[in-house]
């Protein structure tokens, strides 16, 4: 019976491994072939984690098969469990901050909380396989902290690039309007599905710490049961935040490191469209600007003068 189960639970490891292959080649696609002139670095970072994750599928169909090597293919899959959680956690910070998706910079703080994150779970996964009941709590503790840094560091991009498009409509600015829009919506959605698969991580692990010594992780139908509910949700989180975070066209492009976030939003200059009147006699060249003083409001004490900078463009 055991061997049966055997069977089973190795040829759905080959299922899942090769589902996540299916969805490693179009991601490889649509990142060098079809969209590839919207390829960015963080793109290139997240194929290590479908690869890492195919590979772990793949060496734990030989971890339950092949009993003689069960050493070496225990090794493998462990190694990359580990990487492939290092790289999706560190994924998640980078976006949450916009890396790539608002800026293509981060700030040396931002980097520190980057590289703090890869080796707090590096470190982490590496001790679970030794002592795998203790570091549950610890793994559990970090799953939270990361929802904590995801949804928090979202929403302050959200709420920044509200502000910023905001001030852009009461400018009569409208060329920036709708990228930050789209940006604010891809943010949304990003936000949404990363807390899905914190919340999927942390009920399967949660489930784990307080059923793994008892009786139902022994039996092999239960065992195989929870494997499936695990890689599928699995596989929707993160097919899901890949899919949004995908390489295609952002509409215009702008960095939003270009606004200050902690200090009051800079009073932007309105754009108006005029006429000037057909009676008017002074020589006007198209497309070179021209100073303009408004009819009201021009008071020497007045700390707002109204000058106007303007662009003529000649129509027929």
């Amino acid at each position: 019976m055991a061997d049966e189960y055997d069977l089973i639970e190795g040829f759905s490891f080959l299922g899942f491994g090769s589902l996540w292959l299916s969805f490693l080649v179009w991601w490889l696609v649509n990142n060098y072939i079809t969209n590839k002139r919207h390829l960015k670095p963080l793109h290139k970072f997240m194929n290590f984690i479908l690869f890492c994750k195919c590979m772990e599928c793949f060496f734990a169909v030989g971890y339950i098969l092949n009993k003689s090597g069960i050493d070496y293919w225990g090794i493998a899959v462990t190694s990359m469990i580990t990487i492939y959680k290092t790289f999706i956690y560190t994924s998640l910070v980078l976006a949450s901050k916009g890396f790539c998706i608002i800026s293509d910079i981060l700030r040396r703080r931002e980097l520190s909380i980057v590289a703090l994150v890869m080796g707090s779970v590096y470190l982490i996964y590496s001790a679970y396989f030794i002592e795998a009941y203790m570091v549950s709590f610890i793994i559990l503790f970090m799953i939270i902290s990361l929802l904590y840094i995801t949804t928090k560091y979202t929403f302050e991009n959200i709420k920044l690039l509200k502000a910023r498009q905001q001030a852009l409509i009461e400018s009569n600015i409208q060329n920036l309007v709708a990228p930050i829009q789209a940006k604010i919506n891809l943010l949304t959605y990003f936000m949404r599905m990363s807390c899905f698969y914190c919340v999927e991580q942390f009920v399967m692990q949660t489930i784990t710490i307080i059923f793994d010594k008892t009786y139902l992780f022994y039996n092999p139908g239960i065992a195989i049961t929870y494997v499936y509910f695990d890689e599928i949700l699995e596989f929707i989180g993160i097919a899901g935040i890949l899919f949004i975070l995908r390489p295609k066209n952002q509409m215009q492009y702008f960095d939003i490191n270009l606004i200050e976030p902690n200090t009051p939003s800079r009073p932007l200059a309105p754009v108006f469209k005029a006429a000037l009147p057909e009676t008017l006699s002074a020589p006007i060249i198209s497309n070179k600007p021209i100073l303009l003083i408004a009819p009201k409001g021009y008071q020497r004490n007045d700390p707002f003068r109204n000058l106007l900078i303007a662009n003529p463009i000649t129509t027929k």
